[in-house]
């Protein structure tokens, strides 16, 4: 009786291992295990009326097989999924192909698409169940790396570059988005770039010289425009900022500037200074005001000057100071005025005299 398990020297093969059929040449015709590679040439999204998986995107590849016997077979893998690098129903990692043009040829190449690597579950490569495991790089890619990169990241997708050097420094940089000859679609907006360098520093800038740096090297924030800046110094503890133009400051409540050193505020042209309600100006120590031209103090209310000490007002021209009534000291008696008024007093012998001297004046009265 035949036994399986014997072989013909007489050999018994253990329980634990199995001698199994022949293999299935037809099946195995019938089967693709190749890794192919390929190129897009369609993407059909899950609303669209085509889709098999309603829920992935899927892609048409166009397939050269090469064979000894009949040469090289054209073939179009229908409704290939993309693999994911997670699995996972909450996690994932999406991107879409893109699909190629016929070349002008037209002798059923196609060009400017993604070239992907292929492999069908099972070797079955029936529709649905081909799946694109990678891609190579197009011979179209107009970028080129050396030797002297060392180890480095640089991903490229729509016009958005992310590149990790070899000394760790992380660039993000937008170029707008790529035709497919690979230039920019829009010019005047690319170049917008965040860029993390080795010292842990950070700078965001675009292609008009705007930008903001954090230098944790020099301990420097820098804000600028190129001619506008406002300079933060950690090591200095200093603020700096500068303009070749307007600097405005509005506050909808209280604004307060307080200086715990010497405070300085210059201008070349016009100084104002105005409040709708008090104005307070104080200084423990000496306060100058100084005038190259006039100097018009006007109010409405009542004025008082008042010293600790001395008060002297000197000009070199008319000091002049005029009321309705005017009164120096705590005296009521009028100021005469030389040659128009007349003076009745008592003489060296104590007779009455008539004397015209000054007169008295009604708006200006002197007393002790």
């Amino acid at each position: 009786m035949f036994n399986p398990n014997e072989l013909d020297d007489g050999t018994m093969v253990p329980s634990n291992l199995k001698v199994g059929g022949g293999m299935d040449i037809a099946n195995l015709r019938q089967s693709n295990y190749a890794l192919r590679t390929g190129h897009v040439i369609g993407i059909t999204y899950p609303d669209d009326p085509g889709s098999v998986t309603k829920s992935q995107i899927e892609y048409d590849v166009l397939v050269a097989h090469g064979d000894q016997k009949v040469g090289i077979n054209i073939s179009v893998y229908k409704s290939c999924k993309v693999h994911n690098i997670f699995g996972s129903q909450n996690n994932s990692l999406t991107v879409t192909m893109a699909p190629g043009v016929p070349a002008e040829d037209a002798k059923g190449t196609y060009v400017k698409g993604s070239q992907v690597l292929l492999l069908c579950i099972d070797g079955k490569p029936d529709a649905g169940n081909a799946v694109i495991v990678g891609g190579l790089t197009s011979p179209q890619f107009n970028k080129t790396y050396a030797r002297d990169d060392g180890q480095f990241y640089d991903f490229n997708f729509n016009g958005i570059n992310i590149n990790i050097n070899k000394d760790g420094e992380y660039t993000l940089e937008f170029n707008s988005l790529l035709d497919a000859d690979g230039n920019k679609t829009n010019s005047a907006a690319s170049g917008t770039k965040i860029k993390i360098d080795k010292d842990g520093g950070i700078k965001i800038s675009d292609n008009e010289s705007q930008s903001w740096e954090l230098n944790r090297k020099d301990k420097k924030s820098v804000w600028t425009n190129g001619a506008e800046s406002i300079t933060i110094d950690k090591t200095a503890k200093s603020i700096s900022m500068n303009s070749s133009g307007d600097i405005k400051e509005s506050s909808a409540k209280d604004t307060a500037i307080d200086a715990g050193g010497k405070g300085s505020f210059k201008s070349k042209s016009d100084l104002e200074l105005a409040s709708q309600a008090n104005l307070k100006q104080e200084s423990t120590g000496n306060m100058n005001v100084k005038s190259g031209g006039n100097w018009n103090v006007q109010i409405q209310g009542n004025a008082l000057i008042k010293a600790g000490s001395n008060a002297i007002i000197e000009a070199n021209g008319i000091a002049q100071m005029k009321g309705n009534l005017n009164i120096i000291g705590n005296g009521a008696l009028p100021v005469a005025v030389a040659g128009i008024s007349i003076c009745i007093g008592v003489g060296n012998l104590g007779a009455p005299v008539v004397s015209n001297i000054l007169t008295g004046s009604s708006t200006v009265l002197v007393g002790t």
